[in-house]
């Protein structure tokens, strides 16, 4: 686990946590997963990577070997080449299940290739990230200078095992809450279902002075969703329903504390 923290003075911004992209697979909608990332450079939202963003299909695996787009090395220069005009804009990256076959099979990390050729941070398997949004006019003698006003807290992981059904998917983003504790948010990713449930938590709140108080905080609950097709794919082999394609868009906002989530 790793703590990332990024701040911005603009009166809200977006957060994407992308994942689950499975690039090489005949079933990953890379149109779609680029169309996330115009959005973000239109918008200079934020993007975390959640890991599974490569497929790495091997011969012991489930997935099907000849029904590949791309190979392994394809995939990297893909990936590699897409994210870089974001590279700015991503706040960090950790790695799934399937870039741990091959951590497995040969110790090569996929996702900390891509940071390193990124130069963005890697957080490994989970990170905390601190947001510090919008800013506050203070004086300090004859100058005045700005802050930043609202904290964010963020906890990301990809996640392994889950339910089938959409509440069993949830339970295991909400587990998160049992490693991380103050979030006001927890994403999880790996059971490809896109999902954003708020809770209420009560939380004693202190100010400079000491001075205590109890507030009721809104915490987001969220599945990160994916990017792979469900059509002639091991889910509809399996039998499991299909889930909805697409990310999450997470609106923090920077002139008081309040989350949004929306697609």
């Amino acid at each position: 686990m790793v703590l990332l923290e990024k701040e911005d003075k603009r009166n809200f911004v977006y957060l994407l946590p992308l994942g689950d992209v499975h690039c090489g697979s005949a079933q990953s909608d890379l149109k779609k997963f680029e169309g996330y990332l115009d959005w973000a450079k239109r918008e200079r939202a934020y993007i975390f990577l959640m890991g599974d963003l490569y497929d790495v299909v091997t011969k012991d695996g489930v997935s099907d070997l000849f029904d590949c787009t791309m190979n392994l090395q394809e995939s990297k220069h893909y990936l590699r080449d897409r994210l870089r005009p974001v590279k700015d804009l991503i706040v960090g990256a950790i790695r799934g299940n399937h870039e741990a076959r091959l951590m497995r099979y040969a110790h090569c990390d996929l996702i900390e290739d891509l940071c390193d050729d990124l130069q963005i941070p890697y957080g490994k398997l989970s990170a905390v990230v601190r947001f510090r949004i919008g800013h506050t006019p203070r004086k300090k003698g004859n100058e005045t200078y700005d802050s930043s006003r609202i904290n964010y807290l963020g906890y990301l992981h990809h996640t392994r095992g889950g339910g089938a059904t959409p509440g069993g998917k949830v339970n295991r983003a909400a587990k998160l809450s049992e490693i991380a504790e103050g979030m006001d948010f927890l994403v999880g990713a790996h059971n490809h279902q896109e999902a954003a449930l708020p809770i209420d938590r009560w939380r004693v709140h202190t100010d400079a002075s000491g001075s205590a108080r109890l507030q009721k905080d809104k915490v987001f609950i969220i599945d990160s969703g994916s990017f792979l097709n469900w059509e002639d794919s091991y889910a509809e082999e399996m039998g499991l329903p299909p889930s909805h394609t697409g990310c999450p868009r997470l609106r923090l906002d920077g002139t008081r504390k309040d989350i949004h989530v929306s697609e």
